[in-house]
């Protein structure tokens, strides 16, 4: 997930202002610390302009 926010040129903070998610949540999940439910999944994909497999495979 890093590579592809930062690709955009996001940061953690912006990235959950779009996905209106708690920065916390982004950043545990960017972080491999937790999962994250499907809803969040599917606007962290959104956000990122990529498929939820994309977002999933690394």
């Amino acid at each position: 997930m890093r590579k592809y926010r930062t690709a955009k040129g996001l940061t953690m903070n912006e990235l959950a202002g779009l996905c209106d998610v708690e920065l916390g949540a982004i950043s545990t999940v960017e972080r491999g610390k937790v999962n994250c439910t499907i809803s969040t999944a599917y606007a962290i994909s959104n956000a990122l302009n990529i498929s939820i497999d994309k977002l999933l495979e690394e």
